[in-house]
């Protein structure tokens, strides 16, 4: 019948993803977790094989049943916590609360960094007026190549003041990202409010990371109500931690669905938005690059030429190598 191969490719995905889980999240160490491993998979091939060859076999398919259900139930203990040895620079969630006029974040990030693993620690407080919420930015910092990149919101009040927002994982003490991990609950999600001196210029001037800047067309208003929408996700992690997953609920497609639940028509999904490294010609395509001071480009940018124009004027690395002791580094990497 028509419905058994995509029964059975159903059955073959569910062993690679089983296998991951297995073996990202497995109890025992490598040789036990492989073992598992084929527990798992030698069913689920076999009923897969079933099917195709058109048996009524019931073992097989009950063998398949008992191992998916063991999975999920082992599975489904999983729970994102709040009390594990967090590495310093994720050791506290921010948390953002908005009344009236008054912004109050807590848990600001502003680390002097002396190296990469070397950091004078330091969070908080901070008191900002949201009448004076104007501006976004967007970073861009590549750390593997053309295609790979984090991205990082920086949101402008008129007095000067920038406040960044990074989405990351809250990695445990001693812990690597593998971003194959982050699809089997292997990280929680952190929503980090940093000043710019800490957030960019370890990335620059620390990890050699290469980072561009983008100023977002939005009114401030638009601004303002993305501002909520981050203060909403702080409280919500505050009240309940979510896992970090490296496609639904990574750097770029947390602000993306924040976009999206307040008009699903603005932004249309694009591969660039995950990809990340390429989402400035997406959202020059899609006009949502301000049009201030040569920065950047008309709506509806597409040629090979104005793309690399663009991304010449939008490149700070060199301003952030610059400005490793300037007084307001915000300042410094935004001169013309």
């Amino acid at each position: 019948m028509i419905w058994r191969l995509p029964l059975a490719l159903a059955l073959l995905l569910l062993a690679i993803w089983g296998s991951g889980a297995l073996y990202f999240r497995g109890p025992f160490a490598a040789f036990g977790n492989g073992f598992l491993i084929a527990l798992f998979v030698i069913p689920l091939l076999a009923s897969s094989g079933c099917l195709l060859r058109g048996s009524h076999a019931r073992g097989p398919y009950l063998a398949a049943l008992l191992a998916v259900g063991a999975l999920a139930g082992w599975y489904s203990v999983f729970k994102p916590s709040d009390t594990l040895r967090w590495a310093p620079d994720v050791a506290r969630r921010s948390l953002v609360s908005i009344e009236q006029d008054e912004i109050v974040v807590r848990n600001v990030r502003n680390f002097v960094w002396h190296s990469e693993n070397t950091v004078l620690e330091r969070w908080e407080d901070r008191h900002y007026s949201l009448a004076k919420l104007e501006t976004l930015d967007v970073f861009l910092s590549y750390w593997m190549g053309p295609n790979i990149a984090h991205l990082i919101t920086s949101f402008g009040f008129s007095d000067g003041r920038q406040l960044a927002f990074s989405t990351e994982i809250r990695r445990q003490i001693g812990q690597d990202y593998d971003p194959l991990a982050g699809f089997f609950r292997a990280y929680t999600l952190a929503v980090i409010a940093a000043d710019e001196a800490d957030v960019i210029k370890v990335r620059t001037n620390r990890r050699a990371e290469d980072i561009y800047r983008y100023r977002l067309d939005l009114k401030p208003e638009t601004v303002r109500l993305l501002f909520r929408d981050y203060a909403a996700l702080t409280q919500k992690l505050e009240r309940q931690p979510a896992f970090y997953n490296t496609v639904l609920d990574n750097c770029s497609m947390v602000p993306y669905q924040m976009v999206r639940l307040r008009d699903a028509k603005a932004i249309p999904f694009d591969w660039r938005i995950l990809s990340v490294g390429h989402l400035p010609e997406y959202l020059a395509e899609q006009g949502f690059l301000a049009e201030q001071g040569g920065f950047a480009e008309q709506r509806g940018l597409a040629t090979d030429t104005a793309l690399t124009g663009l991304r010449d004027r939008a490149r700070i690395t060199h301003k952030a190598i610059a400005a490793e002791t300037a007084p307001d580094f915000s300042a410094a990497i935004r001169a013309p």
